[in-house]
């Protein structure tokens, strides 16, 4: 285990596949192409602004979802050849500017990306609700299923 609760659950998970006995299969894709958006505007300066304050210049694996789905049919159509393997998945490997600079090469116009600084990754939205005693929508909040 490393520590990084999403990937540790992987861990135990593809652990429990291996030692149940059952026929099994594993697609692991890297980051999604489509988090970015498509459309040109605030979402997608926000997008850009949020992996640059996340990342930094390093290059990133993306891969498609439609690849993901073609992979995973793929799998599920040719079982024998795909038994019991897990198959890592990624295409291009991006910087947060090569993804930019490829957006207003396609769109022909700048791309603007939101400055975003690094510490807000690490601000508890929810304490700061709870602080301020409002239940204002406009703040996201993931609550775990009870």
């Amino acid at each position: 285990m490393i520590g990084i609760s999403h990937i540790d659950s992987e861990v135990r998970i593809e652990e429990g596949l291996r030692e149940s006995g059952i026929e099994w299969k594993v697609v692991a894709p890297v980051l999604f192409m489509d988090n970015f958006p498509k459309r040109n505007g605030l979402m997608r300066s926000l997008a850009l602004g949020f992996f640059r304050a996340v990342f930094g210049s390093r290059q990133l694996q993306l891969v498609s979802t439609g690849d993901i789905g073609y992979l995973a049919a793929t799998m599920l159509s040719d079982p024998s050849t795909y038994f019991n393997r897990r198959l890592n998945l990624a295409s291009d490997a991006l910087s947060t500017s090569d993804i930019q600079a490829i957006y207003s090469r396609i769109f022909n116009q700048p791309v603007w990306s939101t400055w975003m600084p690094g510490f807000v990754l690490f601000l508890d939205l929810d304490a700061f609700r709870r602080q301020k005693k409002t239940r204002s929508p406009r703040l996201p909040v993931f609550r775990p299923p009870e």
